[in-house]
């Protein structure tokens, strides 16, 4: 869809060696990388900070990548906003900080208790990131604190559809996880990789994430313009 700007979310399971600068050539603006979650090869009760993370954002912001970061949260483990928080440090977020919702076991209260404590850590709305199918059992909607009232930033998984699916509380979203790719199909990833779009076309996109980047843009138009001006001038 042309409409949208691409990007791609990225863990410790796609390699570390991801060539950014490529990506952004093949037209990819924005990754999400996880930050923090838990260490599904050893022990689903720890938490871990993603070993790649800091390598990924640092090596995409070089590339002129707008980052967001996002943990996978647990149902039964206490302080996941605070690790989360601590994962990410004071490195700038762009694009957010999201809660991956989808692990069985999760309340409604569970929920609220993650994103009213990350809001609180961050000082603004977190997003977060699901299924319709997923949240819709939970029975989401009823929370203001999860949803606010559709107003919380929404990252939606929906694969190989036309539009996504949204969840009962929301009426559009931010950031659409539109398919897995096989493996080997994004250069530079040997793995498999999620593929996303933001809402908007790139200008939109500029105007959220890069404001300073419209702005030069438009200089440059006004000089382009001008020197045109000029030219039509002397021709008489």
């Amino acid at each position: 869809m042309e409409e949208f700007v691409r990007g791609l979310d990225v863990s410790k399971y796609q390699t570390v060696n991801i060539n950014w600068d490529l990506l952004r050539r093949e037209g990819y603006r924005f990754a999400f990388f996880r930050a923090s979650g838990p260490d599904k090869a050893r022990d689903w009760t720890r938490l871990e900070k993603d070993p790649h993370f800091d390598t990924h954002y640092e090596r995409a912001g070089n590339a002129g990548f707008v980052r967001g970061a996002y943990h996978y949260l647990l149902p039964d483990m206490p302080r996941q906003a605070a690790f989360f928080v601590e994962a990410v440090g004071d490195r700038p977020l762009e694009a957010n900080y999201w809660g991956d919702v989808e692990q069985h076991g999760l309340t409604v209260e569970k929920c609220e208790s993650f994103f009213e404590a990350l809001d609180r850590h961050i000082g603004r709305m977190a997003g977060i990131y699901t299924r319709a199918s997923f949240l819709n059992r939970l029975g989401v909607e009823r929370s203001e604190i999860v949803t606010v009232r559709g107003q919380r930033p929404l990252w939606v998984a929906h694969f190989d559809a036309d539009k996504p699916t949204l969840p009962r509380g929301w009426n559009d979203w931010q950031f659409w996880q539109y398919t897995v790719t096989a493996r080997g199909a994004v250069p530079s990833i040997p793995q498999r990789v999620d593929l996303n779009y933001y809402n908007g076309n790139s200008t939109q996109f500029l105007a959220e994430y890069e404001p300073g980047a419209v702005v030069e843009i438009r200089e440059q138009l006004q000089v382009i313009e001008d020197a045109v001006a000029r030219i039509r001038a002397l021709l008489g």
